[in-house]
């Protein structure tokens, strides 16, 4: 189901399911996280939930509590957006995030070189583009056995003719491999 005029980037909050059937293959990116091939066909299989939280914290910074639940599974994080540094942990192993409002002409220009790509900032609804976009910035720790970066772009887009919730993602290692996927959601509340 698509979003209402209302819905825009301003306010994330709501609950939604993933449309596998406007979305790209997110499989590459997954291989690329270097999750497990059982698991990535498990997420890759099941229903993706998402249910976003949006507040501000006691000194003023947009926060966001997000719940991810996908083959029976369901995982919470926490985004500031405050571009500040957080160490996580997740099935993809140990990473550092940071997340921002951002409009698309800043993507690429704080230290988060990869999200400079016409992919992330091209296309997006007109009240997107005016009130900017949710960016959030992964990088896996030294530790991990796969190095990778992740950039996260949340925004409203039409597809297919409809006003949707869309994340695009664009995973890149230091080999050069380089997987970008839209992710469009279905409102579910």
């Amino acid at each position: 189901m698509a979003v209402p005029e209302t819905y825009t980037t301003l306010d994330f909050s709501g609950a939604f399911t993933l449309n596998r059937e406007l979305s790209g293959d997110t499989l590459k990116i997954l291989e690329l996280q270097g999750l497990p091939e059982d698991k990535r066909a498990m997420v890759n299989s099941g229903v993706v939930g998402v249910t976003i939280k949006q507040s501000k914290n006691e000194v003023g910074v947009e926060q966001f509590d997000v719940v991810q639940t996908f083959a029976g599974r369901s995982q919470e994080e926490a985004r500031t957006l405050d571009w500040a540094d957080r160490k996580q942990d997740s099935i993809f192993g140990p990473f550092s995030m940071k997340s921002r409002r951002a409009k698309l002409s800043e993507l690429g220009t704080s230290g988060d070189p990869d999200a400079k790509c016409a992919f992330l900032a091209d296309g997006w609804t007109a009240d997107t583009r005016e009130h900017g976009v949710l960016e959030s910035y992964v990088v896996t720790a030294p530790e991990n056995k796969k190095q990778w970066t992740l950039v996260q772009i949340w925004g409203v887009d039409t597809v297919n003719g409809e006003r949707r919730y869309v994340r695009r993602v664009r995973t890149t290692t230091p080999e050069g491999d380089d997987a970008q996927v839209m992710m469009v959601y279905d409102r579910a509340d």
